[in-house]
């Protein structure tokens, strides 16, 4: 190793007693990685102590890589469990729930962002998709409970769609979306002219009450796009649309 080089500067053979430092052996340390568990050998020293970055990192018995990939499986909906098993399976070496929930905490920066982060107030988001649903989490004493994620994902007039805002809530209610709402005003999120939402009459009503939104915004729900997809006997599905649509045009 370079490093190690560098620290001990003479060789064995000119190398005064009383000047610099020497090697005394090596220590193993083990290191999972997505090709399997290998074994490291970090050099030690009789005077001084070293040890390479990759060692001393946090989760430096895991590699970078496989940090990566338990965190995506994650992110795509596997839960830590069955990611132990995955990793069993690849011969990634054992990775209890634990271990994989300590790697996850790579991930609370890109949530932090998508939380807190600001959209340019001067591009308006016409199309706001409103939703709630139930995930099992752990609370402050660690006791395994159902809350409610309430997400908002927006229409950009570039065409663009993606998350603008979500929240977690002990339940979904009238009160709830109450407070997430306007967040999604202080963040930049304004110009709503269509919200499209399930039934629940919690978000119904804060919706009908313009909380958060710019002006009174028009509201379809699951329910009328049923009956929008209803079209008369003989019209294909979704036709009436386009050709409003192109009208338009």
């Amino acid at each position: 190793m370079a490093s190690v080089s560098d620290d001990v500067a003479l060789t064995m053979d000119d190398m005064p007693l009383g000047e610099d430092d020497r090697r005394n052996g090596y220590r193993e340390r083990r290191l999972r990685t997505v090709i399997g568990e290998i074994v490291l050998r970090v050099p030690k020293l009789r005077e001084d102590t070293y040890f390479p970055e990759l060692v001393t990192r946090p989760y430096s018995h895991v590699d970078r890589a496989m940090v990566g990939v338990v965190s995506r499986a994650y992110v795509n909906g596997m839960s830590a469990r069955r990611i132990e098993k995955v990793a069993g399976g690849l011969e990634f070496g054992r990775s209890g729930p634990s271990t994989a929930s300590r790697m996850l905490a790579s991930l609370d920066g890109e949530v932090d962002a998508s939380r807190q982060g600001e959209f340019d107030a001067g591009s308006p988001v016409p199309y706001l998709w409103l939703d709630a649903a139930y995930v099992k989490c752990r609370d402050d004493d660690s006791r395994v409970c159902s809350r409610a994620t309430v997400t908002a994902i927006g229409a950009f007039m570039d065409g663009t769609r993606r998350f603008v805002g979500f929240d977690l809530v002990d339940t979904e209610s009238y009160d709830s979306w109450k407070r997430f709402l306007p967040s999604l005003r202080k963040r930049g999120v304004g110009g709503v002219r269509l919200v499209t939402s399930d039934a629940h009459a919690g978000l119904r009503r804060a919706v009908m009450d313009r909380i958060g939104l710019d002006r009174p915004a028009r509201r379809r729900t699951a329910r009328g796009r049923a009956r929008g997809r209803a079209g008369p006997s003989g019209v294909p599905p979704g036709a009436l649309g386009r050709t409003a649509h192109q009208q338009r045009a």
